[in-house]
C-alpha cells in the first residue's frame, strides 16, 4: 500500500510537507533579528514612493516580512521582486541585500508550494552565501534542503540537511534542530532508509515533547505513522495518525 494512502480525504493532514508547518521559516527567524523597530504605519509611510532609496527598499523588506506573517504571500512577492528589480538597477541598500531578497522570495514561493521557483532562488543565492555566520547559513541551507525535497532531489535534500544540521547542533539551536530531522527523516523515508528516519523522527519528538510543542508533534507523529506504514504496520500506523489528527490545531 502507497504511503498515506490509508488517510481518506476528510482525515488527511497537509503536515510536514507546507513550508516549515506554518511555523516562522527558518530564515526569517534568523533575519527578524534585524529587523527595525517600526510600528506598521511607520514602515508602510517608509516604503515605495513616500520615501526614496535605501530607506524606502528596507522598509519594503519589512513590509512585505508584515505581509507573509499574515500568509498574503502574492502581495509579499510583489513587494520583494520590485524592490529586487531596483537592486538590480543599481539601487545601493546594504551588502547582503539581494541575498535577503532572495531568500526572502523564495520562502513565499515555498509557502505557495511553488517549489521549484523556490528552489531557483535558493540556488542564485548559493554564490553569495559565502560571507554568511553560522546560523543564517544553516537557516539557508535548510531551505535549500526543504525545496530539494518537495521537488524530489532527496540526495541533495541529505546533502543540504545534513549540512544546516551540524550548524544547528552546534549553535544549540534546540527547535530548528528538531524541525530540521524531521525534513532528513522524510527524505531518508523517500529513499527507503526507514531505520535512519526513525532514529531521526524520534530525536524530533523528544524535543518537541520537551518544548510542549502540540503544532510540532502532530507533524512529527504524522513522519512516524508514514515510517511505519512503511514497515508494514496497518494498525499502528492508524494509531499514529489519530494521535497526530488529535494534536493538530482545528484549522490544520
Amino acid at each position: 500500500m502507497p504511503i498515506g494512502s490509508f488517510w481518506t480525504p476528510d482525515r488527511r493532514m497537509n503536515l510536514g510537507r507546507s513550508s516549515s508547518w506554518d511555523l516562522p521559516k527558518p530564515w526569517f527567524a534568523e533575519d527578524a533579528a534585524k529587523r527595525p523597530r517600526l510600528s506598521p504605519r511607520k514602515l508602510h509611510d517608509c516604503s515605495g514612493t513616500r520615501a526614496g532609496g535605501r530607506t524606502a527598499a528596507l522598509a519594503d523588506y519589512w513590509l512585505s516580512y508584515a505581509q507573509y506573517q499574515q500568509e498574503n504571500t502574492a502581495e509579499a512577492k510583489a513587494i520583494l521582486l520590485s524592490t529586487l528589480a531596483n537592486v538590480r538597477g543599481g539601487l545601493k541598500v546594504e551588502p547582503d541585500f539581494t541575498l535577503r531578497l532572495l531568500m526572502a522570495i523564495s520562502s513565499n514561493e515555498s509557502r505557495e508550494g511553488n517549489h521549484a521557483s523556490a528552489l531557483a532562488y535558493l540556488e542564485e543565492v548559493r554564490g553569495l552565501a559565502a560571507d554568511l555566520d553560522d546560523r543564517r547559513r544553516a537557516a539557508y541551507l535548510y531551505d535549500l534542503a526543504h525545496s530539494y525535497r518537495e521537488t524530489g532531489d532527496y540526495e541533495a535534500a541529505l546533502r543540504a540537511g545534513i549540512a544546516s544540521l551540524e550548524l544547528y547542533r552546534h549553535a544549540e539551536a534546540d527547535r530548528e534542530t528538531a524541525t530540521l530531522e524531521n525534513d532528513l527523516a522524510l527524505s531518508y523515508l523517500a529513499l527507503g532508509n526507514t531505520s535512519k528516519a526513525d532514529e531521526l523522527v524520534s530525536s524530533s519528538r523528544r524535543t518537541f515533547e520537551s518544548l510542549g510543542d502540540e503544532r510540532a508533534l502532530a507533524h512529527v507523529i504524522e513522519t512516524q505513522a508514514r515510517i511505519t506504514l512503511a514497515g508494514g504496520d496497518f494498525e499502528k500506523a492508524v494509531h499514529q495518525s489519530t494521535a497526530a489528527l488529535e494534536l493538530a490545531p482545528p484549522d490544520q
